[in-house]
């Protein structure tokens, strides 16, 4: 399901924060700001590109629900939809969060805009964040259209971080309970540092899925199986692509893995990328980026087995950067396969 389907954007609001250092505070807006269908277009289209299907959006696990958490002030403004005064209000104390968030001096300045309106097939509440940050000279917020203009909507300018609230409940009243937060933060896919973490855990107040490792093992048991029974691909093919999954699972620089991504990077033929995503959608695999948590698969990760038909089987590390086992080819009239191995013989 993709969250961002049939989006709208029904009110939103700009405001400055800066670095918590030196006594700063944040420079808030009064008024609504004033989107006419163009920007809300762009702004939808660029939103969907970071948490649509396929996207490096995550589902997170919200951590705090108290009263004076971040979760129960999006409820407020929620449960009194129609109130601009209280979008207005519910904004500041999102701009405030963000600004207490922000207190070491390698994070940024920057504009945060917030969003209210509805989305899906069944038009249920959401309320969003965006944090993004422009170049260093700007200082406060003097044109809301160039700011739009320039920061949000230019293609050149990154949608920094995002928050996106969706309301999952089956009673007027939205509770903490009934929310579903989905981030995008640039640098998901990058080493994890504090600046990742104030976003998410002191801003945000959430956390990765306690189930990560599950899915994760749930990618990695159904893609291996998918390619194992493949008929598409040889039994060489097989063997690439099975290590090439076991790579994409290992590489410590990627955060995250969803099946759009995969898909795209490892299945050139058209026909099998559509089977497999097929498949993973008849599994109830997310279409949205999970946190890639490989501590049930670890051993499965770290060996690379070979197996022939006549009971030989070889076994490798799994590399990441160079190609230990080269299956070169097979003669089919005296049944032999040629392999090139790294290294010399040592037992």
């Amino acid at each position: 399901m993709n969250i961002l389907a049939n989006i709208t954007v029904d009110k939103a609001i700009t405001h400055f924060v800066p670095r918590n250092i030196d006594n700063t505070q944040p420079i808030m807006d009064e008024r609504l700001t004033e989107l006419d269908e163009i920007a809300k277009r762009t702004l939808i289209q660029r939103m969907t590109a970071v948490l649509g299907g396929g996207s490096d959006g995550i589902e997170m696990q919200i951590i705090a629900n108290d009263e004076t958490s971040i979760a129960a002030e999006v409820c407020k403004t929620m449960n009194d939809y129609e109130n601009v005064d209280t979008f207005i209000t519910s904004s500041k104390h999102f701009a405030r969060s963000l600004h207490t968030a922000q207190n070491h001096r390698y994070i940024k300045d920057g504009v945060l805009l917030c969003l209210q309106g509805r989305t899906g097939e069944t038009q249920v509440k959401y309320v969003a964040v965006i944090k993004a940050e422009p170049h260093d000279g700007f200082t406060k917020i003097d044109n809301k259209v160039s700011l739009i203009q320039d920061i949000f909507l230019s293609p050149s300018q990154k949608l920094y971080k995002i928050g996106f609230w969706v309301d999952q409940s089956t009673t007027e009243i939205v509770t903490p309970n009934d929310l579903k937060l989905y981030i995008y933060d640039h640098n998901m896919n990058s080493k994890g540092d504090n600046i990742t973490r104030f976003f998410a855990e002191s801003f945000l107040q959430c956390k990765p899925l306690e189930t990560s490792a599950e899915l994760t093992k749930q990618f990695f048991r159904i893609t291996s199986d998918f390619i194992e029974k493949n008929q598409r691909f040889s039994t060489e093919e097989k063997y690439e692509t099975t290590n090439a999954l076991k790579v994409y699972l290992k590489e410590d620089q990627c955060q995250s893995i969803s099946v759009e991504h995969f898909a795209s990077r490892y299945f050139e033929n058209a026909e099998i990328k559509d089977e497999y995503t097929s498949l993973m959608r008849e599994r109830a695999f997310p279409e949205t980026s999970i946190v890639k948590e490989t501590s049930k698969i670890k051993k499965e990760l770290t060996v690379k087995k070979y197996k022939f038909s006549s009971g030989v089987k070889i076994q490798s590390p799994v590399s990441t950067t160079e190609k230990l086992i080269d299956i070169l080819s097979y003669d089919e009239e005296d049944r032999t396969t040629t392999v090139k191995i790294k290294g010399r013989l040592e037992s």
